[in-house]
C-alpha cells in the first residue's frame, strides 16, 4: 500500500522487475498536486506493478497535499480485513467460519 508513494529512484529509472504479484492486492492513493510526489511517478507505479499482475486500485484525490484521507483509511481497512480472512481461513464471501483449524505445536 502506497499513501502519497512510487516508486523510488531517479528519474529514467529502469521499471522492469523481475517476479509477479499474481493478482496481490496494491493500492495507490495520492493527491494530484502532491508537494513531494509527481502525478506521473505514481501512474508509472501503477503501470510497473499491473506488469507484474498486481490489482492497482489507483485513487487521485484533490486538495489534500501530502496527507492521507478517510476514504484512503477505509480502502486500506478493507484491503487489510480480507488479508485476515486469507490468512485465518474464513471466506470472505460466505457467512460461514472455517471448519478447520490449523493445529497448534506442543512443545
Amino acid at each position: 500500500m502506497k499513501l502519497s508513494g512510487g516508486l523510488m529512484g531517479p528519474e529514467g529509472t529502469p521499471r522492469d522487475y523481475a517476479g509477479r504479484l499474481a493478482g496481490t492486492p496494491v493500492f495507490l492513493g495520492c493527491n494530484d498536486v502532491d508537494p513531494r510526489i509527481p502525478l506521473a511517478r505514481v501512474h508509472e507505479t501503477a503501470r510497473a506493478l499491473g506488469r507484474l499482475g498486481g490489482a492497482i486500485p489507483e485513487r487521485i484525490y484533490s486538495g489534500i497535499g501530502h496527507d492521507i484521507n478517510e476514504d484512503e483509511v477505509r480502502h486500506v481497512g478493507g484491503l487489510l480485513a480480507a488479508l485476515g480472512d486469507v490468512v485465518s481461513g474464513v471466506d470472505p464471501g460466505g457467512p460461514n467460519p472455517p471448519t478447520t483449524r490449523p493445529e497448534t505445536l506442543d512443545r
